[in-house]
């Protein structure tokens, strides 16, 4: 069995990079991990490839080759008044993780199929959102 986490976390990455800037959603940045705060807003908006699992799938949809399901948590940190902005957010990573297709060096992708979301109401601070989706999808090496 190949591991194919690495390939699956680089395809969502260049997935949701591709939303960046987008009209009518807010300012935000896409990281592949929790990144390290420096200076300045703690809070700041983004969009986080987050947890990843991977399951051996072979023989499942008829393809003996090595193949796996991947489930893969996207995280959403928002911060402003109201959460709408954050949902707004979440469905453009929704529409480009399902609408663009994947593609990452050394694996194939079919296209994420949407399991799960949550958005938070506002933390103590009241002006912090935050949002989770869970997405699971087929990868085999190229």
């Amino acid at each position: 069995m190949s591991d194919l986490l690495e390939p699956a976390q680089d395809a969502l990455f260049a997935a949701l990079k591709g939303i960046e800037g987008a009209d009518g959603l807010p300012e935000f940045t896409v990281y592949q991990h929790v990144p390290e705060e420096g200076p300045g807003d703690p809070f700041r908006n983004k969009i986080v490839v987050g947890q990843l699992a991977s399951e051996n799938a072979e023989g499942k949809i008829g393809r003996g080759e090595a193949l796996e399901e991947i489930s893969a948590e996207i995280g959403f940190v928002y911060r402003g008044t109201g959460r709408g902005p954050m949902l707004a957010m979440m469905r453009a990573a929704r529409g480009g993780l399902q609408n663009g297709g994947l593609e990452a060096e050394g694996a194939e992708f079919e296209a994420p199929r949407w399991i799960s979301a949550e958005a938070s109401n506002a933390l103590a601070d009241g002006v912090t959102y935050v949002g989770i989706q869970l997405y699971r999808f087929h990868a085999a090496p190229a």
